[in-house]
């Protein structure tokens, strides 16, 4: 047992380290500031609360004008010399380890501790490799218990290399989706032991991952709901696991952590808008709640999650397969996927600007990731032939989705959201 926790660490601490190092290396072909870099546009406006809280005191005055004209407006100075962010705190409170480790080194080394030099921009990528990774273990750790050890590690490796967690990983590290994964993984594995052996530790991290995964992206309270699928087969088992989690001495310490967490983001809005709840981006919202776009989402040329990861065209399938087998388990994904497909293709811009394959839905793949890894463990008690169709089919995908993201000029170019013609030429090696 020693052996193998020795193993999956040294394991974790391999893959971080080579996932940060082809993000570092991808982002050293471009200059600090660049659209291209770790700190552009969103990736900025995550980011900002670091530097704005541990160096320049929310005065964007002391901010050098620079750095503010490389944000890609990711963040802003508004008239009253205030630091403007339409973001949630969640990102920067991921990233803080790694802001905090590289920021003590450069006082050390008296170096730059602006912020922004090119050691700050690099800890993004730090923190994306290490967030992949644990969303990867986790996940592997989750499926081993119901699909083996063999599928668990299969389902996950081909989920994370053959869709968009590769690209927010290693091309786009400042974004949420890489957090949200890890964060995602790390909740289900902590669910499931709560499930075998309820404590009140457990229930108490559990209620602050999704405390964070709110403060990341506030539709990720959504992902909450898993802990009342997880191992659920009846209506009387879903009663009692409710009963289970909501007493009123659990309410009240849930309601007393996301309190607790809530303050500063309440604190900010109060800062920028006199408001302690302020819907901080404006115009942007679900305006196509009646008009959705899930055709664009789904089948694109431009942003589409199944033509940006065509492995996904056999790991939702898998989500349709297995949806009638029993168990709450298995009509999870499915209801879950429905419900976010439906509300990214609500938002007022589907696409969501300059980005890589309906990036919203990215890290809720890993709820596919149960079905997906059943259809490996069934695939293995096949003959040998269709194993090797099968994996030769998949391997097809995910290759295709590394040559697409390698190819992949960071925003769509072509002419309108269905130019396949522009999609193909993707494909020609430069």
């Amino acid at each position: 047992m020693k052996l193998k926790k020795l193993f999956y660490f040294i394991s974790f601490v391999c893959l971080t380290l080579l996932l940060a190092h082809f993000g570092k290396e991808h982002h050293r072909q471009f200059p600090l500031g660049d659209w291209r870099s770790e700190l552009w546009a969103d990736n900025a406006g995550y980011y900002i609360y670091l530097p704005a809280t541990f160096i320049y005191n929310f005065d964007a005055s002391k901010i050098p004008e620079t750095y503010i004209k490389n944000s890609g407006l990711g963040f802003w100075p508004d008239s009253a010399g205030k630091i403007f962010t339409r973001y949630t705190y969640g990102v920067a409170l991921a990233e803080a380890p790694f802001f905090l480790v590289n920021h003590l080194n450069q006082k050390i080394r008296g170096s730059s501790t602006d912020g922004f030099s090119e050691t700050y921009n690099r800890c993004i990528d730090d923190a994306a490799a290490f967030y992949a990774c644990l969303g990867i273990f986790t996940l592997i750790l989750f499926l081993k218990k119901y699909y083996g050890t063999r599928a668990g590690i299969l389902a996950t490796i081909t989920l994370f290399f053959g869709t968009g967690l590769y690209y927010y990983t290693i091309i786009s590290p400042g974004m949420a989706h890489i957090y949200t994964f890890g964060l995602f993984g790390l909740y289900l594995l902590i669910a499931q032991k709560f499930i075998s052996d309820p404590s009140q530790g457990k229930l108490i991290s559990l209620f602050i991952l999704t405390s964070i995964m709110i403060l990341v992206r506030p539709t990720n309270a959504l992902f909450a709901s898993i802990l009342f699928f997880i191992e659920i087969n009846s209506w009387k088992e879903f009663i009692t696991r409710l009963r289970l989690i909501f007493t009123v001495k659990n309410t009240l310490v849930l309601i007393l952590i996301l309190s607790v967490f809530m303050f500063p983001q309440c604190l900010y809005w109060h800062y920028i808008s006199g408001k302690y709840i302020y819907y901080s981006y404006q115009e942007a919202t679900f305006t196509n709640l009646f008009n959705p776009k899930i055709v664009e989402v789904l089948f694109s040329a431009s942003n589409s999650l199944l033509f940006y990861g065509p492995v996904n065209i056999f790991i939702l399938s898998s989500v349709l397969m297995y949806f009638n087998n029993p168990g709450w388990q298995n009509k999870m994904p499915l209801i879950l996927l429905s419900i976010m497909i439906y509300l990214t293709a609500s938002w007022f811009t589907w696409n969501f600007g300059c980005s890589y394959g309906a990036r919203n839905l990215t890290e809720w793949l890993i709820i596919a990731a149960i079905p997906w890894a059943a259809f490996w463990k069934k695939l293995f008690q096949e003959n040998d032939t269709v194993k090797i169709y099968f994996i030769a089919l998949i391997l097809v995908c995910v290759c295709w989705n590394l040559t697409l993201i390698r190819n992949f000029p960071g925003c769509w170019k072509g002419k309108g959201d269905w130019d396949y013609t522009h999609y193909y030429n993707l494909f020609y090696f430069y």
